[in-house]
């Protein structure tokens, strides 16, 4: 089976790493709620930087935030921020990885927080019986090892929940728009997650990425 995308991001430098898909609100507002004013446009590698966000638009409907300094915590998966995310009738949904953890969180409503444990192929959180068999007939729920990957699973799981497959050309795109995290934001995400250790850092340009499909 070809190795997901994903799980390349940490053998070429990206070991920590976030991914935030957010339905119906365009990349400045999702900037301004993740405590980031807008800095200019700018391209994925300003992601790396200490508290910057990345943003870009996915399609007619979705904004694609990103951001790589895990060690310092994550921004986009806290429950408070994706809540405020998923308000006046928008969807969020977080993917991400450090050394330590990794998961997905799907926000359709604020009151509706559903988690995805890649790793115990587990499933938290309200959810209707239309989309736990959805989620059943992918196999990631099944307790036999069937040889997939965690970023196969995490994709898959994304997936199901948005209906976007997550391609790593949404990452070679150059329009982005550059936000620096709010200082209290980026507390909270420290405090709820815990420093990891600092890891070497790169972002890897689309040929590293597309390096993946020789796995």
């Amino acid at each position: 089976m070809k190795r997901m995308w994903l799980d390349d991001l940490g053998v070429v430098g990206a070991s920590t790493w976030c991914l935030t898909l957010v339905r119906d609100l365009w990349a400045e507002e999702v900037l301004e709620l993740a405590g980031a004013p807008v800095v200019r446009d700018g391209s994925l590698a300003d992601a790396e930087r200490v508290n910057m966000i990345a943003v870009r638009p996915v399609g007619a409907a979705w904004s694609l935030a990103v951001e790589f300094n895990g060690w310092l915590g994550f921004v986009g998966n806290q429950d408070d921020l994706l809540v405020e995310l998923s308000a006046n009738g928008a969807t969020a949904c977080s993917a991400w990885s450090t050394p330590n953890n990794e998961g997905v969180v799907y926000v359709p409503a604020p009151d509706s927080v559903v988690r995805y444990h890649p790793s115990r192929r587990q499933l938290d959180g309200p959810i209707s019986p239309a989309m736990l068999a959805r989620m059943t007939d992918t196999g990631i729920l099944a307790d036999a090892d069937d040889g997939t990957s965690l970023g196969d699973r995490m994709v898959t799981a994304i997936s199901v929940f948005t209906g976007i497959f997550l391609d790593q050309e949404f990452l070679v795109a150059d329009d982005w728009v550059v936000g620096v995290g709010h200082p209290d934001r980026v507390r909270e995400a420290i405090r709820r997650s815990g420093p990891g250790s600092r890891t070497g850092s790169r972002w890897p340009d689309a040929a590293d990425l597309r390096m993946g499909e020789q796995f």
